[in-house]
């Protein structure tokens, strides 16, 4: 490993992988849920990503939000590289790639500061003082009210991989690429086989992690640093930043009565009580990943503008059948949900388009608050899909197209392919196995209604 890499590894490039957390119009959403203000993503903003990788997510949002301007930072020349063909292949202008450190980024803050940022895949993986780094360049790169994204590994599910991690870490190397863990492999699998039945989220884990390349096993949990974090292991050191949690990026994720039972809701009352709330839903969910916001001094949002924001959101029937991203969620373990002939109601009077989150509200013969609290609840589960209004589509459509059209030619050149990214929802979608396979084949009809969703996207295969 080299000198420069500070752990890190730095000997093969990360997945090429597009996240679909990562969208600032989503965020505004999440963050207007949880009672603050956000930086409008219908107006200029600036965006950061550290870390970028390759770049894929940060490439889509250039595309489709071509008003805005987009700077990524990573310290691997091979992801500078990747990125930059990319970039001149759709021939973006609102978009910069540089390679950097966080220390180099911090010694030399912009002139103009960033209203959004990202970190994707960092911070769970880098030492501590990279750590530090990051705290410093959040410090004086972001603007006042701006809202920085993390997506990092969450302890509560990882604790049961401190002994995949001990020998990822500890067994020999082989020296074919193509082999590069075998002896890892080799006894993480004998281990398991053992003693599996005793820890049986090890077994799951290791049962997920088996089927993974060794490129991203090596980042994933052969690096040097590799952990997982509860979230006070972030949130404090960005106070130093000024900055402070605002809740999940995830929307499903601010109604916790969708996926936890009364005695689950009665622990977590308690744990709200006694301030550790986002320690117990990691408990309770058992959770692997978070995607969680930060801000900067946002202002509180009251209740009636909170609401008033919601009402106009374009909404449209959707269902996640084919799992295209536009919904992360907790997925399967949620456990309530509307009634069938409310949800169907719903999504007739949203129909294909034309009405708003406000209809919806107003079909129900109940109170605002139960109007309100219905439709979040099947917008928040997928059975609405908001949609951008027309002009920031059709200001997107061009950029989204040249980006959707690079996807298309690397399917056809059996290369892996991300994910697209939509003008009409204003993020990247990354396809479910079903929806992936029937873009391959080129399937122009089909039985699940890929073709008419990808419409509604603004999305031409």
């Amino acid at each position: 490993m080299s000198d420069w890499s500070q752990g890190y590894p730095t000997d093969s490039a990360y997945i090429d992988a597009i996240q679909v957390e990562i969208t600032p119009w989503r965020w505004a959403q999440a963050m207007h849920f949880g009672g603050l203000r956000c930086p409008d993503p219908g107006k200029p903003f600036r965006f950061l990503e550290l870390g970028c990788g390759s770049a894929m997510t940060l490439i889509a949002l250039a595309a489709a939000y071509p008003w805005a301007e987009f700077t990524g930072y990573d310290f691997m020349p091979e992801h500078i590289v990747m990125a930059n063909r990319l970039i001149d292949e759709i021939g973006l202008t609102n978009i910069e790639v540089r390679e950097g450190s966080f220390a180099e980024m911090a010694a030399d803050p912009p002139a103009e500061k960033y209203d959004f940022a990202a970190a994707h895949g960092v911070w769970a993986w880098v030492p501590p003082d990279v750590r530090e780094e990051i705290v410093d360049v959040l410090g004086t790169w972001m603007a006042p009210g701006s809202v920085a994204y993390f997506g990092y590994n969450a302890a509560a599910g990882w604790c049961s991989a401190a002994p995949i991690r001990k020998i990822f870490r500890s067994a020999p190397l082989a020296r074919s690429a193509d082999a590069r863990y075998g002896a890892a492999r080799a006894a993480t699998q004998a281990w398991v086989d053992m003693v599996g039945d005793g820890y049986p989220q090890m077994r799951l884990l290791w049962n997920k992690l088996s089927e993974a390349p060794d490129h991203f096993l090596a980042h994933e949990i052969a690096s040097s640093f590799g952990t997982g974090q509860w979230m006070e292991d972030l949130g404090r050191p960005l106070e130093r930043a000024k900055m402070a949690f605002a809740g999940p990026a995830v929307l499903v994720e601010h109604m916790d009565a969708l996926y936890l039972d009364a005695a689950e809701m009665d622990f977590l009352k308690k744990a709200v009580e006694g301030g550790w709330a986002e320690t117990a839903r990691d408990l309770l969910l058992r959770r692997t990943f978070r995607n969680d916001l930060f801000h900067r001094g946002a202002m509180r949002m009251p209740g009636p503008a909170m609401v008033a924001a919601m009402r106009d959101l374009k909404v449209v029937a959707w269902d996640e059948a084919l799992d295209m991203g536009t919904h992360p969620s907790v997925g399967d373990q949620l456990k309530r949900g509307l009634p069938d002939d409310v949800l169907a109601g719903l999504k007739q009077v949203a129909g294909d388009g034309g009405r708003t989150f406000g209809d919806c509200m107003a079909a129900l013969d109940v109170d605002t608050p139960q109007a309100f609290q219905a439709v979040m609840t099947a917008y928040v589960s997928g059975a609405l899909l908001d949609l951008r209004p027309e002009a920031q589509r059709q200001a997107a459509q061009d950029g989204c197209d040249g980006f959707n059209a690079a996807m298309l030619r690397r399917l056809k050149a059996r290369k892996p392919m991300p994910g697209f990214v939509s003008p009409a929802w204003g993020g990247p979608i990354q396809f479910g196995v079903k929806a992936h396979r029937a873009v391959v084949a080129g399937e122009a009809e089909d039985s699940f209604g890929l073709k008419d969703r990808l419409a509604t996207l603004g999305i031409t295969v």
